[in-house]
């Protein structure tokens, strides 16, 4: 019996559009190679990205970021203006320089948001537990709908 794969058509728009893409991502992904598509922590120039969940709703802003092996002394958490700022410039514990085997790194790291204005930047809270950093930043309380009667004099 005899299998025949299917023709591929080479000038139809969905094969181009599709090698297209692959030739330009291959590219992108060379010579940027941050974090834009793996869920894994990536090191870049030094510095690694930790996994991030962010959750919003009515009341709060949810950041959570998996950070083991820190200490809370070693966050520097700011805020300027309305851009939040999570980093880590101090690695904690020992260096080794020669290991059997490497899978995880701890490492500096910065991350950077820019806060919505209809939260409290005042009220903001983080904790830290079981190498989970939790910031927290609560909605403004909206303030009443006022109705006043102007008269005219």
């Amino acid at each position: 019996m005899l299998i025949r794969r299917p023709r591929t058509n080479y000038l139809s728009s969905d094969f181009l559009s599709n090698q297209f893409d692959n030739a330009i991502t291959g590219v992108f992904k060379e010579f940027f190679p941050y974090p834009h598509d793996n869920h894994e922590a990536v090191s870049y120039l030094g510095r690694s990205f930790p996994k991030t969940n962010i959750a919003r709703d009515k009341e709060q802003l949810l950041i959570k970021i998996a950070a083991p092996g820190f200490s809370k002394s070693d966050f520097d958490i700011t805020l300027e203006g309305n851009t939040l700022t999570i980093k880590v410039d101090n690695l904690p514990g020992e260096k080794i320089d020669k290991w059997i085997q490497q899978e995880f790194t701890i490492s500096t790291f910065a991350k950077s948001w820019t806060v919505p204005s209809d939260l409290s930047l005042e009220a903001i809270d983080a904790d830290y537990t079981s190498g989970l950093l939790t910031v927290t930043i609560p909605a403004k309380e909206k303030k009443a709908h006022v109705t006043k009667k102007v008269s005219v004099t």
